[in-house]
């Protein structure tokens, strides 16, 4: 077992093999949406573009197959849900639906998130995209409704938010980057979904906004990212993560 509240740079599927069976109780992520390129999704502080240590333009069927087994993986080294954050594009959008298909069995929930200040899209012939998905896997009870351990009686299955995209850098960037995970989604996850104390992972932690939701809700993390740079990004957000008293201080 991996030593706990770390990032660890290296290949998440690496990683994955290095956690026994049923060793966190909660997984959410954002994995890489296959949008093409081998950049980071934003200017760093200096005005520049950073490379990546990956090419996040993969074949449709490369792609289908890299998410199948992260997520299996995750299946096997969760106890019970896994908060898998995406959206169709035009990169990923066949991907997505076969993965509906691969796994409808396993599928308890699709939680929309809508985006509440999305701007239009640049061409006047295409449709404003104001929306992604968070599909809830349940190991233990698919075909309940119900959840084990949920914290909010009132949640739902429409979540709004602000969108992370780059017209919003200002709002949503660690390190002058844009389009970072926003910090709501993993608070509301971890918060509504396990206690303090529990283990949640992150297999694309990316800058690290996962890992600062369970500093500040007192929860314990294990973070994989193949990128350096995003890794130094996110220690360093880390470090400088308050540790809160209330929900009310996040």
């Amino acid at each position: 077992m991996l030593e706990l509240n770390k990032i660890y740079n290296m290949d998440c599927l690496e990683g994955l093999k290095q956690l026994d069976n049923d060793c966190v109780d909660l997984v959410v992520t954002s994995p890489p949406y296959n949008m093409g390129g081998t950049m980071l999704p934003g200017p760093s502080a200096l005005g520049k573009r950073k490379e990546i240590s990956y090419d996040d333009k993969l074949t449709s069927n490369e792609y289908f197959d890299f998410l199948h087994k992260v997520i299996n993986e995750l299946f096997r080294v969760t106890k019970s849900y896994i908060f898998f954050n995406i959206q169709p594009l035009s990169g990923n959008k066949g991907v997505i639906w076969k993965l509906f298909g691969e796994y409808n069995e396993e599928i308890k929930e699709v939680i929309i998130w809508h985006k509440k200040r999305a701007p239009p899209h640049p061409s006047k012939f295409v449709l404003r995209h104001n929306y992604e998905f968070i599909i809830v896997f349940d190991k233990k009870h698919p075909k309940k409704r119900s959840y084990l351990g949920l914290n909010n009686p009132t949640e739902s299955t429409c979540w709004d938010g602000e969108p992370n995209d780059l017209f919003y850098r200002d709002r949503f960037n660690a390190d002058g980057l844009g389009a970072i995970f926003p910090l709501w989604i993993p608070v509301r996850v971890i918060n509504g979904f396990t206690k303090e104390g529990d283990l949640i992972l992150d297999p694309f932690i990316g800058s690290g906004t996962t890992a600062v939701a369970c500093k500040q809700l007192h929860r314990r993390f294990i973070g994989f990212e193949i990128s350096p740079d995003y890794c130094s990004i996110a220690q360093k957000r880390l470090d400088n993560t308050v540790i809160s008293k209330r929900l009310g201080d996040i």
